[in-house]
């Protein structure tokens, strides 16, 4: 879990799937929009960055299951005495994604070689001590 200092207390954020789904339905917009292009999506508009914002600290209290205190108004609040709030949950998002596409490219590479699956070719020949 991320705390981030914003009016006056350390509190949770937390920017998984549950929480841009959430985003989302309050936007008018579905995952694959927000997917096909983030930046225009949410940093091109006050509103929804601050609504993302909103979300992320929201679903930070949900995880850590307590009850959020303030409302989307006082996000502004935040944003307007402390500007960094918004980069420092930006980057928490980002941090979470570029490791959730680390661990799916190491998969990748992890895989077994394919020893010829019907209806694909191979790329082990005989005679190259494959038995």
């Amino acid at each position: 879990m991320i705390y981030i200092q914003a009016g006056g207390k350390k509190r949770p954020i937390h920017t998984g799937s549950y929480m841009l789904n959430q985003f989302c339905k309050a936007n008018g917009m579905t995952l694959e929009q927000l997917g096909k292009d983030f930046e225009s999506t949410v940093a091109s508009s006050t509103e929804r960055a601050i609504s993302f914002l909103y979300h992320a600290f929201v679903d930070g209290c949900r995880v850590d299951k307590t009850q959020p205190e303030f409302e989307e108004s006082d996000v502004w609040d935040w944003i307007d005495s402390d500007p960094e709030i918004a980069g420092k949950v930006y980057e928490a998002f980002a941090r979470h994604y570029l490791k959730t596409d680390r661990r799916q490219k190491k998969r990748k590479r992890r895989r077994s070689p394919d020893l010829g699956t019907p209806g694909r070719v191979s790329r082990w020949r005989v005679g190259d001590g494959v038995m």
